[in-house]
């Protein structure tokens, strides 16, 4: 993904241009996760994409980058286009 990825600036459009998106946020939207479940794995370490605290406090919220949510996004995409092309072949 480069950072110009219609991906990325669409994220960002939606989301009013920030950089960052709450684990919260992104988890519910993205994944469907309830708002506990997202801080869990966030805190686990197994969050979907890299989430961080911007500060060095547990009452920080978790964090995640649109850009990091963007390229996960393009490779999910990418991986179906590739799954659908397979079963495309398959079924021809």
């Amino acid at each position: 993904m480069t950072s110009r990825s219609p991906t990325l600036l669409l994220l960002m459009a939606e989301h009013e241009y920030r950089t960052t998106l709450t684990v919260e946020e992104a988890g519910e939207r993205y994944w469907g996760y309830t708002p506990a479940h997202a801080r869990r794995l966030a805190n686990e370490g197994t969050f979907p994409i890299p989430a961080f605290r911007a500060a060095e406090s547990r009452k920080a919220p978790w964090l995640v980058l649109v850009s990091d949510l963007a390229e996960h996004l393009d490779t999910c995409r990418a991986r179906a286009v590739k799954e659908r092309e397979e079963l495309r072949k398959v079924s021809a």
